[in-house]
């Protein structure tokens, strides 16, 4: 592929829009955490938030992601899931990315994963942009009726997760995968501003030392820890 050829497309005015929208939707719909002013200033500010991101493409040696904060919200009785809020920009970055990536990428998942796909439409099949990361229902409930016919068989069932998923993924591996499915050099712009999407800095505040933090964590789209509520430090958010 032309080392150029995607970062042309990801510069394209209407892949911006279609992210614009998608972040909005998915600030207001689906994030954990919404703050209805920041949504109302880049209303007001679209223009100059395509300004900040054409610049953050023309020099991406220089483009570094604002500061996420974390916070926790209870996942069972025992547990906490770790959530990363991704500050606008940042976020609509990521969704031109998964924009133009998913052109090259989509065909190459596995058809009954039951994790956020394009919302395919019917007949012919085609990619349906109006819908961005929707379940694929049909194979979902295919995987509940067995479940509901195991458990009539067995006396119990197991479940099982894994721990902090997507915090555990090696960066390296990701960029080495994607590299090589797009053919595409690691050292190209496009890779780099990619590789710079999945590092954050990120604060926190913990009521517990009265004292805010900040470190570097990294973390995929969706980043996520399970934490005992006895080692938990209590956060404001």
């Amino acid at each position: 592929m032309n080392k150029n050829f995607l970062v042309e497309q990801i510069k394209k005015r209407e892949v911006f829009d279609k992210a614009y929208l998608y972040a909005i939707a998915y600030r207001i719909n689906q994030d954990s955490y919404c703050n209805f002013i920041e949504i109302d200033y880049y209303r007001q500010n679209k223009e100059k938030l395509f300004g900040e991101i054409q610049l953050a493409f023309d020099n991406p040696q220089s483009y570094e992601t604002e500061t996420a904060f974390s916070f926790y919200l209870p996942k069972s009785d025992m547990f906490f899931r770790r959530m990363i809020h991704t500050p606008f920009k940042d976020l609509v970055i990521k969704f031109m990315f998964v924009t133009v990536l998913e052109e090259f990428l989509d065909f190459t998942f596995i058809q009954n994963c039951f994790s956020y796909r394009l919302k395919k439409a019917s007949g012919k099949n085609r990619k349906s942009k109006e819908f961005l990361y929707q379940y694929y229902y049909d194979g979902f409930q295919e995987f509940v009726n067995w479940q509901l016919i195991q458990v009539q068989d067995n006396t119990c069932l197991l479940k099982t997760d894994i721990s902090s998923f997507y915090d555990s993924i090696s960066h390296e591996y990701l960029l080495s995968a994607l590299s090589k499915q797009i053919n595409l050099e690691k050292n190209t712009v496009f890779m780099l501003l990619f590789s710079k999407i999945l590092k954050f800095k990120i604060c926190y505040y913990s009521i517990v030392k009265r004292l805010k933090q900040s470190n570097y964590r990294y973390y995929l789209i969706g980043g996520a820890k399970v934490i005992f509520r006895k080692e938990l430090p209590m956060v404001n958010h």
